[in-house]
């Protein structure tokens, strides 16, 4: 919310994917005149986020960092896949 603020047009914003995960914020984004969601397999993202952190590939990739969801990554997108359909456009 902040960020839109700060640039009112012609901004591109990122933000996380569990964005979304938040009530207030969906809601924010739906008021938005132009949400993109950036979509990527299923299976890309499971082995993308299941590299060992430990390996040179991934340290070098910043995985060290990646969300520790405490649940299965299916899991987690099965939740917010219809959010994300719903906060785009």
């Amino acid at each position: 919310k902040k960020q839109v603020e700060k640039h009112p047009e012609l901004a591109v914003i990122a933000c996380g994917g569990g964005v979304v995960e938040n009530e207030e914020a969906r809601k924010f984004l739906q008021l938005q005149p132009c949400v993109v969601s950036v979509n990527c397999p299923i299976d890309d993202i499971i082995a993308y986020l299941s590299k060992s952190a430990t390996s040179t590939e991934s340290k070098e990739e910043g995985l060290e960092r990646r969300p520790n969801y405490g649940e299965e990554i299916q899991d987690v997108w099965n939740r917010r896949k219809p959010w994300f359909a719903e906060c785009s456009n």
